[in-house]
């Protein structure tokens, strides 16, 4: 018998208002794919389901738990190509009785591996150039024939989307992704649909943000004009050239959706700075110096409490307040830059 992959679960924890059941042991049945079981394993939440009672109680959806749990197990299992196959659960006690199994298996059954056969990219009507058509059937042809993974599918889409939005279509996006099955052949159909929206070029560019930054050193940084096509590298241009000024912490870039009525899309950059270390050291200094002068103040406290005057309440009194306050003051100025100093260095 194939050996079997045993999950040691520990027992949830009390929680007010649940029936807490002790968790079952879960075995993931070999499939012989190993990066199959081992996604398994590590996903696998039937223990948690069980403890809390959840394995056959109805959800917001109606459906319960225990065949949420089995269709998203299906899914991951299929993700790796295996467009067929399935998950079974199986349990030491009938889920219907209302007693908790001690023992469940999980029981993987993969069917056939499915391969890529053809891949349909629909939707680009208006922006099929020569130029673009040859580079989606260039990626294409790299992944036909490869499994049908999810992973593989998802990057395909979105090189493709890439390759649309470089053909001045900013906005372009996959709406849908549909796969359909060839069992005897054991190959998949894709189709990729887009929405690529409009055509744009691109508006004028406006920085937020970057306090005291040289304001001419950012325009600088813009690689493209007014006009010129859309084209997402000039984009990463820009981001990379904006965040190579000195104190640019952090760069954002956004498009102004849909574009205007000329057709072009203005750009808003969004800049997050650190502070300035002379500005710090200032802060350091004044919050130092007001400290300094708290200790000045309890020393002339004490003078006046040793020379007698003791009788001068309101006068103590006020000293007190003074001391209270700046110690006060200078302890939050020194707070706030430790912070900025932990923040921006």
């Amino acid at each position: 018998m194939a050996p079997l992959i045993w999950l040691a679960v520990l027992a949830t924890a009390p929680v007010a208002h649940e029936t807490v059941i002790a968790a079952p042991i879960v075995q993931v049945v070999p499939s012989g794919e190993t990066e199959i079981d081992a996604a398994l394993a590590r996903t696998v939440s039937l223990p948690l389901l069980v403890s809390r009672g959840q394995f056959g109680a109805d959800q917001s959806d109606g459906q319960p738990a225990l065949l949420r749990e089995q269709a998203r197990l299906t899914a991951l299992v299929r993700s790796f190509g295996y467009l067929e196959g399935h998950v079974d659960i199986v349990a030491d006690a009938p889920w219907s009785t209302g007693v908790p199994p001690s023992t469940i298996k999980v029981r993987p059954v993969l069917g056939p591996l499915f391969r890529i056969g053809t891949v349909q990219v629909t939707g680009i009507h208006g922006a099929d150039t020569t130029a673009l058509v040859a580079g989606i059937h260039a990626r294409i042809a790299t992944v036909v024939g490869k499994p049908a993974r999810a992973d593989l599918l998802a990057a395909l889409s979105d090189e493709i989307r890439w390759q649309v939005r470089s053909a001045s279509y900013p906005f372009a996006h996959v709406a849908e992704t549909g796969v359909s099955t060839d069992s005897s052949l054991e190959l998949a159909s894709i189709v990729i649909g887009l929405d690529i929206g409009a055509p744009a070029r691109f508006g004028p560019v406006h920085f937020s943000g970057g306090r005291g930054l040289d304001r001419q050193a950012l325009r600088d940084t813009v690689p493209f004009s007014v006009g010129d096509a859309f084209d997402p590298v000039q984009l990463d241009a820009l981001v990379e050239a904006t965040r190579s000024i000195h104190r640019v912490r952090n760069v954002r870039v956004n498009l102004s959706e849909p574009a205007d009525e000329d057709g072009l899309v203005s750009v808003e950059v969004r800049i997050q700075v650190a502070s300035d270390p002379g500005v710090l050291a200032q802060g350091w200094l004044h919050g130092v110096l007001v400290l300094g002068a708290a200790v000045t103040a309890l020393a002339a406290r004490q003078l006046l409490v040793a020379g007698g005057m003791r009788g001068h309440a309101p006068l103590i009194l006020a000293v007190n307040s003074l001391i209270g306050a700046l110690v006060a003051y200078g302890a939050v100025l020194v707070l706030l830059r430790a912070i900025a100093f932990a923040q921006f260095g």
